[in-house]
């Protein structure tokens, strides 16, 4: 029987990544971000998103008046939801598979995008066939890899499940989910 997805140390392991930043920032690759990774040029609010963030204040300006802390954890919840119906209707085996492998993919999906994802062919089709040491060898295979470091070295831990290197994960998932509450990481809950 398949795994439930833990959400919250989902949260906190994508924070952990992304850092949070109420203020709209141009981020290593030019784009302009907000919130938890919110890449506004490739994925602008929705409809329903400007209604909640806007409300009546049409001509907000983020510099000016930046998100809330709910604001930009209902930007991350949908982004969560988006990257889980891409994976749902792209790879649906995905939720098969361990909460520790599926919060990876899900990381990944969110940092590439399905399609970035979809390109991890090797690593996917180890991960579909059940040969997990694989699937971890080939994401630190990658470009990828050396561009986001500790990120797809945490990924790398998920996907092998080896327990020393999901202990070093989850010890890392605690000192940012204690930074978090410090209210230090990456400026998050500063204005």
């Amino acid at each position: 029987m398949a795994e439930r997805l833990n959400l919250p140390a989902l949260v906190t392991q994508l924070i952990g990544h992304e850092g949070e930043k109420l203020e709209p920032y141009v981020d290593t690759v030019g784009q302009t971000t907000i919130g938890v990774g919110r890449n506004l040029d490739d994925r602008p609010l929705t409809d329903t998103e400007r209604r909640v963030i806007f409300k009546e204040k049409p001509n907000r300006d983020f510099k000016a008046e930046p998100l809330s802390p709910a604001e930009s954890r209902f930007l991350l919840m949908n982004d969560i939801q988006s990257a889980t119906v891409d994976l749902d209707r792209r790879l649906p085996w995905w939720r098969d598979l361990s909460e520790g492998r599926q919060r990876a993919l899900v990381d990944m999906r969110f940092n590439l995008g399905q399609k970035g994802l979809e390109q991890f062919e090797k690593t996917l089709g180890a991960l579909r066939a059940g040969d997990h040491d694989t699937a971890a060898r080939e994401v630190l295979d990658r470009q990828w890899a050396k561009q986001v470091g500790g990120r797809a070295q945490h990924s790398q831990a998920f996907l092998a499940e080896a327990l020393e290197a999901v202990g070093r994960a989850a010890r890392l998932e605690r000192a940012a989910a204690e930074d978090l509450r410090s209210g230090l990481l990456h400026g998050c809950g500063r204005r």
